[in-house]
């Protein structure tokens, strides 16, 4: 463990202080050939850092002897490592396109041996990549997969890692809220990570991160926020320069010179902030303490900000000859001529602080300057616009062409294979078809034998009631009696009018009575008692020879009904079909 420790020590921070020559690179081979074992390797991996950000091929060479190595040894965690560091190969060297398919296979595979620093370092580059390629769907959609996966592990470290690239995101697609939402967000994780215990490069790793959410909160304006949380990392920079004395792993390592790099890009960031807010004596006293940073050796590359805080400073407190002299220092160290946008801009406030002291005549050399440069990147901007339309054309004629061609073969195994399908299919639907009907065949021929049995035994039943003595009928027996007689004669359930009271005058009785003897009878109120005749008499009906011809909306009506749906639901309800199909399959079934 101690091995793989050392060799993620040696790839994160030699990348650092090496010298990018090729008298340094031709040593280093020269020392492979003479080295053996852990020389060896150790030599690789400096082989690597060098190339890392100027040589695609010999940086991916030398990341595969390492990675190959690790195996070897059997290092799961190494082979994370420098898999990781091929992917920041891809993203350094843009080979966006390789990344964009090396970061779905490496992830899972971090995430399964649970080298987590890998996921989040993988998916920030990804994201990244996926909005410069303008794949902004699924850009945020891996940023929220990157959150999700750091929630799950309640992890400030990664939690904050997640904020960042979201804030970075939103940012960059002009969603300020959301921008500033994360910023917020991903302080929160990085205090509550403050109050863990940290080794020195994990104090590294969360200064730099500030450094980016603290930048950010400045482009999107909220200065206040950048003030106090610059402050905050501030004392962390000088808790750890009187805490700590460097030295990992037997190696002295200058990170010194990182936290130095960072405390004078807070400082800078303050003195930005504090002349927004036209506080020119902090912003003064800031750029003053913030100056000896950037000219240490190794401090990081931090010039340019400063140049411009500096510029807005003075420019500010109406001092445009020292503004004229940081002016100058950017155009001279810090810009390329080449970067026609950014030259014209600093190019401009020159000539507006010229105009300020007096020099008309320089300043309108350096306005006419700008509008010549302005006119040329505006015609190259629309040559670059022009050229990507005609690439765009060509391309998409080439693959017309292709696609043409491409349906021109497929067609007709298409038509073939649709015709398949649709023999295929239309066979499959035919024998379900068949097995369906079957099925309700077999199924209605039951029930309609068994209404036809039930049919029988309510004869059977009617006929011992009849043989009964009629000394042992109850008066109710009676009267139910008398009024099954009076129905069968007169048929009066066959009027759709007809009431109790109408029935009970037919039996020389009262409604209550009526009702009592019905109930006590079928257990049936008076007007299901009703449509149970007239159910029976329908069905009778329906299955008739003479009915064949007669609609089943017909048949209803004559069986007393004055609602085709009110027969249609009472006759389902009672015999489990419908009318329709009772009569065709009692006409198909009779003997």
């Amino acid at each position: 463990m101690k091995k793989v420790l050392l060799l993620v020590i040696i790839s994160f921070s030699s990348i650092f202080f090496l010298k990018a020559d090729n008298s340094y690179a031709d040593s280093l081979r020269n020392r492979m050939a003479e080295t053996t074992g852990k020389e060896y390797f150790n030599t690789i991996v400096y082989l690597f850092d060098h190339y890392m950000f100027t040589n695609a091929d010999s940086a991916l060479r030398y990341v595969d002897l390492c990675q190959k190595h690790a195996e070897e040894i059997g290092h799961t965690i190494g082979q994370c490592v420098f898999m990781t560091s091929r992917a920041e190969v891809y993203y350094n060297l843009h080979l966006w396109d390789s990344l964009v398919v090396y970061a779905p296979k490496i992830i899972p595979y971090f995430i399964e041996n649970e080298h987590y620093d890998g996921v989040f370092n993988v998916y920030h580059m990804w994201t990244n990549v996926l909005l410069s390629q303008g794949k902004n769907d699924e850009a945020f959609e891996q940023a929220q997969n990157m959150y999700q996966e750091a929630l799950k592990h309640d992890n400030y470290k990664y939690l904050s890692s997640s904020c960042l690239t979201l804030s970075e995101l939103y940012f960059k697609t002009n969603h300020l809220d959301e921008t500033s939402f994360f910023i917020n967000e991903g302080f929160k994780y990085m205090e509550k990570w403050l109050k863990q215990e940290l080794s020195i490069r994990e104090y590294l790793s969360l200064v730099n991160r500030a450094a980016h959410f603290i930048e950010t909160a400045s482009y999107i304006g909220d200065y206040n926020t950048a003030l106090e949380q610059a402050d905050i990392f501030i004392e962390v920079i000088k808790k750890i320069h009187s805490e700590n004395n460097i030295n990992e792993g037997g190696m002295e390592l200058n990170l010194f010179a990182f936290f130095d790099s960072f405390y004078g890009f807070l400082l800078t960031t303050k003195a930005i902030a504090y002349t927004k807010f036209e506080e020119y004596e902090n912003a003064k006293v800031c750029l003053d303490e913030a100056k000896q940073y950037f000219l240490k050796e190794g401090a990081g590359n931090y010039h340019t900000l400063y140049y411009q805080a500096s510029i807005d400073y003075y420019m500010g407190v109406n001092d445009y000859k020292h503004a004229l002299y940081y002016i100058d220092l950017m155009l001279e160290t810090s810009l390329d001529e080449t970067d026609l946008r950014n030259y014209n801009n600093i190019n401009l406030m020159k000539a507006d602080a010229l105009l300020k002291i007096g020099e008309y005549q320089q300043s309108a050399i350096l306005f006419d300057k700008s509008l010549k440069i302005q006119d040329s990147i505006n015609t190259v901007e629309f040559n670059e616009q022009l050229s990507d339309l005609r690439i765009k054309y060509e391309t998409a004629e080439k693959e017309n062409k292709i696609l043409e061609q491409q349906i021109s073969l497929q067609k007709t195994r298409q038509i073939l294979l649709v015709v398949a399908i649709l023999l295929a299919a239309s066979i499959l639907v035919a024998i379900l078809v068949w097995r369906y009907n079957r099925r309700i065949t077999e199924k209605n021929k039951k029930l309609v034998a068994h209404i036809a049995q039930l049919a029988k035994q309510e004869k059977e039943i009617g006929v011992l009631k009849e043989a009964t003595e009629e000394a042992d009928k109850s008066d109710e027996a009676i009267l139910f009696s008398k009024l099954e007689q009076l129905m069968q004669e007169k048929m009066l359930f066959l009027n759709p009018d007809i009431s109790r009271e109408e029935i009970a005058k037919e039996l020389n009785t009262n409604d209550f009575y009526l009702r009592a003897a019905i109930k006590a009878a079928t257990e049936l109120s008076f007007g299901a008692y009703i449509h149970r005749l007239q159910l029976e008499y329908a069905k009778n009906l329906l299955v008739s020879n003479n009915s064949n011809s007669r609609a089943v909306k017909d048949i209803a009506y004559s069986s007393g009904f004055n609602s085709l749906t009110t027969f249609n639901r009472l006759f389902k309800e009672v015999y489990g079909l419908s009318a329709g199909e009772f009569r065709r399959i009692s006409v198909k079934f009779k003997d």
